[in-house]
């Protein structure tokens, strides 16, 4: 709490709060920010879904995610499997590192652009696809079930708009302190 001196707070002890922080505090918007709840769900639903099918196949979220995106897309450079699968490139470069140290994934040289590595899903990488897949379906079937088929569908939908909102990207570097969805 800051001080503002020759003010009485709330205790009368000459201390009263920022107003910045009673605003905060007294604005209903605060309960409802929908950021928190939405962190909380992902890191929920992801927490769940990487202790009961990821962890166990011995993979990590990056490098689910990750094989997840490229066997959409079968055999592909890593720049494109990272913006077509959403996810940040130093990650995936790392992620396609493990899954190929795991047999999961081929790693190579463009034939056409030796710059650039591509990358293969391989015959035990689409088993472990194959294994894990059920569960994420049987998560996925858990809370359409919860939620019922509309209200389903429609947060879908609504998460997908928040995904798509380009006004949202970041701009330039940034670095998170602390990665809200670290499974460790």
């Amino acid at each position: 709490m800051r001080s503002r001196p020759g003010v009485m707070g709330p205790r009368g002890c000459g201390e009263v709060a920022d107003p910045m922080q009673d605003d905060a505090r007294q604005d209903d918007f605060f309960d409802h920010f929908i950021n928190i709840p939405l962190i909380r769900a992902g890191r929920k639903l992801q927490l769940a879904f990487f202790k009961d099918a990821v962890q166990p196949a011995g993979l990590s979220i990056q490098e689910w995610r990750t094989l997840l995106a490229l066997a959409r897309l079968e055999d592909t450079h890593l720049r494109e499997l990272a913006r077509q699968g959403r996810l940040d490139a130093t990650h995936v470069g790392r992620a396609a590192a493990g899954l190929e140290k795991k047999g999961l994934v081929a790693l190579y040289d463009d034939p056409d652009d030796h710059r650039r590595r591509r990358v293969k899903m391989t015959e035990a990488g689409h088993g472990m696809i194959a294994r894990i897949w059920p569960k994420a379906r049987a998560l996925d079937a858990k809370i359409r079930a919860e939620l019922g088929d509309e209200a389903f569908a429609d947060l879908r939908k609504s998460l997908v708009a928040i995904l798509d909102m380009e006004e949202l990207e970041p701009e330039g570097d940034v670095k998170v302190i602390a990665a809200p969805y670290s499974a460790a």
